[in-house]
């Protein structure tokens, strides 16, 4: 009970002392919201589960870099984010429909499309990942929180340790950004 009532600078402070089983805390606190996060980038919930681990493994090999500028989730949303997008790209091309399925598809049943829009869609799905893997890290993370998180902008500032203001204008920059990346490789 004590334990659960650590801050993340407690923990954070316990890892580096050298009490490493303390950083199941941070993983318990934060598994759940990591792994809805990575889901909604990476297809495969298995493939999901494992890039959450991966960003908890990093997280902690590198915790002695966190300065604090920003939340421990912050940080490790970032670090989950990046290492989705990357499993993504890396994956796309590879992906096995056989070898990720469950019981509960969870790819459309659209058989109203046909291969070309198939094709085309997934070309857009990519260059969207490319152009986001772009992005400046504080436009990257902005955006990713709102759109894809769903984070109200007072919700953003709070994780992120910035002013609303700063918010909305970071994240009205990074669709303008995304946007001209997007047009940008459209007329290439």
């Amino acid at each position: 009970m004590i334990a659960m009532m650590k801050t993340d600078a407690d923990i954070i402070q316990d890892v580096l002392q050298g009490q490493s089983e303390s950083f199941e805390l941070i993983v318990n606190r934060y598994h759940d919201r990591l792994l809805a996060a990575v889901r909604k980038v990476v297809a495969c919930p298995m493939d999901a589960d494992d890039v959450v681990q991966d960003a908890f493994i990093n997280g902690y090999l590198h915790l002695s870099r966190f300065r604090g500028q920003s939340s421990l989730l912050t940080w490790l949303y970032r670090i989950a984010m990046n290492l989705a997008i990357s499993h993504q790209r890396k994956t796309r091309r590879a992906l096995s429909w056989d070898a990720c399925s469950t019981g509960d598809s969870y790819y459309p049943d659209d058989h109203s499309s046909s291969p070309d829009e198939e094709l085309l869609r997934q070309e857009r799905s990519e260059e969207l990942h490319i152009a986001l893997e772009r992005l400046q890290p504080h436009y990257r993370d902005v955006l990713l929180l709102r759109e894809i998180e769903g984070y109200h902008y007072k919700t953003i500032a709070r994780m992120l340790g910035i002013p609303v203001g700063v918010v909305r204008s970071r994240l009205h920059r990074a669709r303008l950004k995304l946007r001209d990346m997007l047009q940008h490789t459209h007329a290439a």
